[in-house]
C-alpha cells in the first residue's frame, strides 16, 4: 500500500488538515490526521467537507492520471449494487477519519453519510458570529481499527453484519465477529476478500 500525503487547505491558503490517500490495488481511501493540528486552525465541519470535495474535484492519480473518485474497485461498485438491488443495506467501516470518507463515499460508492463508520476526533459546539456550529478539535477520539471496528459496529448500528468485506489486517476483528454470528453460514461467506473495500451488508427490516 502506497500513501500519498497531502495537505487540505481553505481559500485563504490556512491548513485545516494533513490528509494520506492509500493506492492499493486501484482502492482508495482517505485519512485525515487530525492529533498533529492545534484546535485553532481545524474547521467547523461543513467547511471541511467542502474543502474534501474539492481537492477530490482536482486530484489526480499519480500513474493513471485519472481523478481518484474513478479509481474505486470496480468488483465492490457491483457488489454493492447487487446487494442493494436485494434489499441490504450496505456500511463502509474504515479506519479512516469519518469526515474524510463522508465527504466522497456517497458519490463513489452510494453509500450515505450516515451509513460511513470511521476513526474521528473530539468535536465541540460553539456559536459563532451567531451562528451555531460544530468545531473538529485537535484531539483524538476513537481509533475504528482492528478491534475497534467490531466495538464500533455495535455502537453505531446495533446489529452484527450478515458479511463483511476487508483489505488490510485491519478488518480481522471485524470479519471474526461477522462470521462467529451463525455455525450455519457457509464457510465460504466467511472468507476473506482481500481485494475488496471495507464495506458490509446488513439486510433491512
Amino acid at each position: 500500500m502506497n500513501l500519498r500525503a497531502v495537505t487540505l487547505t481553505d481559500a485563504g491558503g490556512k491548513t485545516i488538515a494533513h490528509a494520506n490517500v492509500a493506492e492499493a490495488d486501484g482502492l482508495f481511501s482517505g485519512t485525515a490526521d487530525l492529533s498533529a493540528m492545534p484546535a485553532d486552525v481545524l474547521a467547523v465541519f461543513d467547511e471541511f467537507e467542502q474543502i474534501v470535495k474539492d481537492w477530490f474535484a482536482t486530484a489526480r492519480h499519480p500513474t493513471t492520471g485519472r481523478p481518484y473518485t474513478e479509481m474505486a474497485y470496480q468488483p465492490m461498485l457491483e457488489l454493492l449494487a447487487y446487494l442493494r438491488a436485494n434489499d441490504f443495506k450496505t456500511f463502509i467501516v474504515s479506519g479512516s477519519g469519518i469526515e474524510f470518507m463522508r465527504a466522497f463515499a456517497e458519490k463513489v460508492y452510494g453509500i450515505p453519510p450516515e451509513q460511513v463508520i470511521g476513526s474521528s476526533g473530539k468535536q465541540q459546539f460553539e456559536m459563532r458570529v451567531g451562528k451555531p456550529v460544530i468545531v473538529k478539535l485537535a484531539a483524538g477520539d476513537f481509533i475504528d481499527d482492528k478491534d475497534g471496528k467490531p466495538i464500533a459496529i455495535q455502537k453505531v448500528i446495533g446489529r452484527r453484519p450478515i458479511a463483511a468485506f476487508g483489505n488490510s489486517d485491519g478488518d480481522l476483528q471485524m470479519l471474526q465477529w461477522t462470521c462467529a454470528a451463525s455455525r450455519t453460514r457457509s464457510r465460504r461467506s466467511c472468507r476473506t476478500v482481500r481485494r475488496a473495500s471495507k464495506t458490509l451488508p446488513v439486510r433491512s427490516e
